[in-house]
């Protein structure tokens, strides 16, 4: 599926990188780099290398204070707030990692997991995503047994295991569970429809995804999946008919000249 494919990539950002094959994620930050080779230190250092004499200085400055005062939280903030200026991801997870420490609570995981899931993004080296992705299963599972009663935690770490790693079927196997407790759970049933399609199973793809579709007829996400199950499986009928849905619900000008291009090009394939 050609230009509606890329659309995808364009339009939901989606995880580009092959998977990692992780399957411990109950380890210490610390434990994960000495098994994988990665220093954190070295990371620590190169970042520095990149930053002017005077945030150098001040990033220094702060790293010091830390080693004398007891309250270390509004250090920790100010550290944040200098990576993320920076634009380091990584470090700014790390912080707020540090910054909680044992007493995260569940808006503190999905925060430090979002962040991750970026820094995974912005890394261009094989070990340290690594690295990265183990951690962000991590936090995940962590968040999910602090709230096993909740199904956004699971989908995320549903999510991650997909995204993330080659343990695709755990990452099913959780999405599946959460489905179970709650049918019409968006983001669950619109990963699993994505699945099916992936697998070649667009029949299983155009059943779900027209069942979740009637409690979310404004997600563009579904609807989008939705034609592409159908035009994969050569209805392209129908996969013209849900695209002029989906072109309805999309504001960027941009990506529904995308979809226009496309519902065209599948148009003329109808009428040759």
């Amino acid at each position: 599926m050609g230009s509606l494919g890329l659309l995808f990539l364009l339009y939901f950002a989606g995880n580009t990188t092959p998977p990692i094959d992780i399957e411990k994620n109950t380890s210490s930050v610390k434990e994960q780099h000495h098994e994988h080779g990665f220093s954190f230190e070295k990371y620590l250092q190169d970042a520095k290398s990149h930053l002017s004499d005077e945030k150098l200085i001040l990033i220094n400055q702060l790293e010091a204070q830390l080693d004398q005062s007891t309250d270390k939280s509004d250090l920790y903030d100010k550290l944040i707030a200098q990576w993320k200026s920076i634009g380091d991801s990584y470090l700014v997870a790390f912080y707020l990692m540090k910054k909680c420490d044992k007493e995260c609570l569940e808006d503190d995981y999905t925060t430090i997991g979002g962040v991750l899931e970026m820094a995974y993004q912005q890394s261009t080296d094989t070990l340290h995503k690594h690295i990265i992705a183990d951690e962000i299963i991590s936090v995940y599972s962590n968040a999910s047994n602090a709230s096993p009663n909740s199904n956004d935690l699971k989908t995320r770490l549903a999510s991650a295991y997909v995204n993330y790693t080659a343990s695709t079927m755990k990452g099913v196997q959780l999405l599946l569970e959460v489905t179970r407790s709650e049918e019409s759970h968006l983001e669950a049933n619109t990963m699993l429809g994505r699945l099916a399609i992936v697998s070649g199973q667009y029949d299983k793809a155009i059943d779900r995804l027209e069942r979740i579709k009637t409690s979310y007829p404004n997600s563009v996400e579904i609807h989008l999946y939705l034609a592409e199950a159908y035009e994969k499986s050569n209805n392209l009928t129908k996969a013209v008919e849900t695209l002029e849905y989906s072109a309805n619900l999309i504001n960027q000008e941009d990506y529904k000249k995308e979809v226009l291009d496309h519902i065209d090009q599948l148009k003329n394939l109808l009428n040759s």
